[in-house]
């Protein structure tokens, strides 16, 4: 178009092109599971929802003011963060999230150049170690405490005693008739004879009914009805013992508990196990634990599974790691038992968050902190919770 009024006409749509440009913000995230899950050009997961309900409390609409674009690696998506100078909206990334903290101290973090929106939700770092399933053919005894061990032997012989006290004390009343005396016979083998007898046929218990002037005496009437009962309470325990022993080695058996290779975190940090942590952690642990452990940067979800294959290959003896990312992966691998989290285990409690480019306007990433602490106030943040990690 030729002439001022056509160069006039150029200018005013690029102007408006621009603007409207300006105004489409890009979303970066990569694939951590279960916090986002990216396949066939979509996102899905907490962290998509949570920037979903985020972006439609401020009135944006998905690919009109904003879009979001799932890369590989971590990295990438903040390399393409460091772009926020480039025109080309395919070629850079706005914001970035996905498991995304801030590090403790941000002046030897490789991310400290970024603004950081509010946190929202709550996990933690935690440590797995492997384990091995529980085969030990004396587990059948586990249900039996050392309690239930004593009760088991002393009922049989208390009762016997008992017992026994009565037979001597009708001896002694009305005479041995074989020999005339009123130690019918040893202590101990009338104990055994009267708990064996509790054991196989208590019901047929005749130590009383062989005196026939036993039903002239009412005191002896109800030292007879004493021993029934004795033997009743007796029947009555041992029911209820083996019932709750059955219970109990079936929950063992259907929970199949694994045995860690580590119980706690002091045994695997402090002790001679090579640990895994991640790279923008290490100063915490070497401040806090006095440790200089391995590092690794967890670029995605398949960077975690290469780390679990080197725990179970016997490279390393523990993976420190988003807690729910590692609870993902024992519930991947819950059928063989192989690797699981060290129980009480959590440590550096944080919140995920946005990583804002230096590009971003200020008004737009302090919009966005306001739309974040309204969904965490009215329960929305935990609802999303709810649908996306429940099981974690």
């Amino acid at each position: 178009m030729h002439g001022p009024d056509g160069c006039l006409e150029i200018e005013v749509i690029f102007y408006f092109t621009t603007v409207l440009y300006a105004m489409l913000y890009k979303f970066c995230t990569y694939p951590i599971h279960p916090w986002v899950s990216c396949s066939n050009d979509s996102v899905t997961g907490f962290e998509r929802t949570v920037i979903r309900q985020g972006a439609i409390g401020l009135g944006w609409r998905e690919g009109l003011n904003y879009i979001i674009q799932c890369l590989p690696t971590k990295s990438i998506a903040f390399e393409w963060l460091s772009r926020c100078n480039d025109t080309d909206i395919d070629d850079r990334c706005d914001a970035v999230f996905g498991d995304i903290a801030p590090a403790l101290i941000n002046t030897v973090s490789q991310y400290s150049n970024y603004t950081y929106s509010v946190p929202y939700e709550c996990t933690s770092l935690a440590v797995m170690t492997t384990s091995v399933p529980e085969t030990n053919i004396w587990g059948i005894f586990k249900p039996f405490t050392w309690q239930l061990w004593i009760f088991l032997l002393t009922l049989p012989l208390a009762l016997g005693g008992i017992l026994n006290c009565l037979d001597y004390f009708i001896h002694c009343t009305y005479k041995d008739l074989r020999n005339g005396t009123c130690e019918p016979t040893t202590l101990s083998g009338l104990v055994f004879d009267h708990a064996s007898m509790l054991l196989s046929q208590g019901g047929n218990y005749d130590i009383l009914n062989q005196y026939r002037r036993i039903r002239q005496n009412r005191f002896l009437i109800m030292v007879r009805m004493a021993t029934k009962f004795l033997f009743l309470t007796f029947a009555f325990a041992c029911f209820v013992i083996s019932s709750s022993y059955t219970a109990e080695l079936t929950n063992i058996l259907i929970q199949r508990k694994p045995r860690l290779k580590y119980t706690s975190i002091e045994d695997i940090l402090l002790g001679d196990g090579k640990v895994i942590i991640p790279d923008e952690r290490q100063q915490y642990f070497r401040y806090r634990w006095n440790l200089d452990p391995e590092t690794r940067i967890f670029e995605n979800t398949d960077s975690y599974k290469d780390a679990v294959e080197m725990l179970l290959d016997g490279s390393f003896d523990g993976l420190v790691g988003n807690r729910v990312t590692l609870q993902w992966l024992q519930n991947m691998n819950g059928d063989t038992c192989k690797v699981s989290l060290i129980p009480s285990s959590d440590i550096n409690y944080y919140g995920p968050v946005i990583a804002w480019s230096t590009c971003m306007p200020k008004d737009v990433i302090k919009d966005v902190n306001r739309r974040i602490v309204e969904m965490e106030m009215d329960g929305e943040i935990e609802r999303i919770a709810e649908t996306s990690l429940r099981e974690f």
